[in-house]
């Protein structure tokens, strides 16, 4: 399932690692391995990358409770997938 977060920037979510690890296979086969931000499991990522990936101001102030609720709505809208794929789309 794949979910925009800003411009340019996706969230793909996957079943199997087989599947995460099919799709990066397929971006190095494409010279793309510099698009992807973050592999693995959604819910160990940390607050400043979720703060780079979600907002299109990154240095502005904003209440760190708001991001990780904007970051975990995201993660359960994909149905707790355990792999996921954070990657720049253009």
């Amino acid at each position: 399932m794949k979910v925009e977060l800003k411009e340019n920037v996706v969230f793909e979510s996957f079943d199997s690692k087989k599947d995460m690890m099919q799709k990066i296979l397929d971006m190095i086969l494409d010279s793309k391995t510099d698009k992807i931000i973050y592999k693995g499991n959604p819910n160990d990522i940390n607050y400043k990358m979720m703060k780079k990936v979600l907002l299109k101001d990154y240095g502005k102030k904003i209440e760190p409770d708001v991001v990780r609720n904007m970051y975990n709505e995201i993660v359960d809208s994909t149905d707790n997938r355990k792999f996921c794929i954070i990657y720049k789309e253009k």
